[in-house]
């Protein structure tokens, strides 16, 4: 392993891709080739890792921008291995839709728990359905009808 940059718990491996030392024994790998997939939801066409990634515990809102420079900078360095078939993704979309994921579970875990100490809210797939109502009750300048009623 060759690491030629660290930002935050992440590391960009010159023979690999992107890799996050999460804690002493566990990394997280994503392979250089993989730094382009995209997936579409309500009509946003986002990159599909920094989403599945905020499902995991140890991401944060205050962590999150230095797995998107992690990212951003991996692709730069990786650009030569992007799939030519690959569609393109928003970065400014992935970033807000991952961010208002993020912000909106600690918020919910602010509400729930009196006693919050920081710990992280995992996104289930309940919690994530719920959030993407949330999202597009703002995305219609609805703000002041949130939570959105089931």
């Amino acid at each position: 392993m060759s690491i030629l940059i660290h930002i935050g718990f992440w590391g960009i491996d010159t023979e690999f891709g992107l890799v996050g030392k999460i804690r002493p024994g566990y990394e997280y790998k994503i392979p250089a080739r993989c730094l382009w997939k995209t997936f579409s939801i309500e009509g946003r066409n986002l990159y599909l890792w920094p989403v599945l990634l905020m499902r995991k515990y140890w991401i944060y809102d205050s962590n999150a921008d230095s797995l998107f420079t992690a990212f951003f900078f991996a692709q730069e360095y990786f650009k030569a291995e992007k799939p030519d078939d690959q569609s393109e993704a928003s970065w400014p979309e992935t970033i807000f839709f991952v961010k208002s994921m993020l912000q909106l579970c600690e918020e919910l875990l602010l509400k729930e728990h009196s006693g919050y100490k920081g710990e992280r809210m995992v996104v289930t797939p309940e919690l994530y359905e719920y959030a993407l109502e949330v999202l597009k009750v703002y995305d219609a300048g609805g703000a002041e009808h949130y939570p959105p009623s089931k």
